[in-house]
């Protein structure tokens, strides 16, 4: 962990924000990474996703956003992931990502395309 969980809101929403990254001493174990075997899968929303998964590796970190949003048809997770090589570019990236979400607005209805 980078940066320990706090609460956030962002576009109508309240949710949860951190900043992780993978531990040197990892063990992924998945040849499929290309970073092997410093990988982590850290999201993922098997009624929506299927089988995808937000995951990251090396020296990458990674500040998330999630949140819970309530549909008619049930809850629906909300991710917002600013990905950077390290933690020094995280640090110097954020705040050029603010307008952008401070823009968003999460909308009222749900529709499956």
């Amino acid at each position: 962990m980078v940066e320990p969980p706090a609460p956030a809101s962002i576009g109508g929403t309240t949710g949860t924000t951190f900043a992780v990254g993978i531990s040197p001493t990892v063990d992924y174990g998945d040849k499929g990474c290309p970073l092997n075997p410093r990988c982590a899968d850290f999201v993922t929303d098997p009624a929506h996703w299927g089988p995808n998964f937000y995951a990251t590796g090396g020296d990458a970190v990674s500040r998330l956003y999630v949140a819970m949003i309530p549909y008619p048809d049930g809850e629906h997770l909300f991710v917002i992931t600013w990905d950077t090589a390290s933690a020094n570019e995280l640090a110097a990236f954020l705040p050029t990502t603010k307008a952008i979400t401070d823009s968003i607005q999460v909308p009222a209805t749900w529709v499956r395309n």
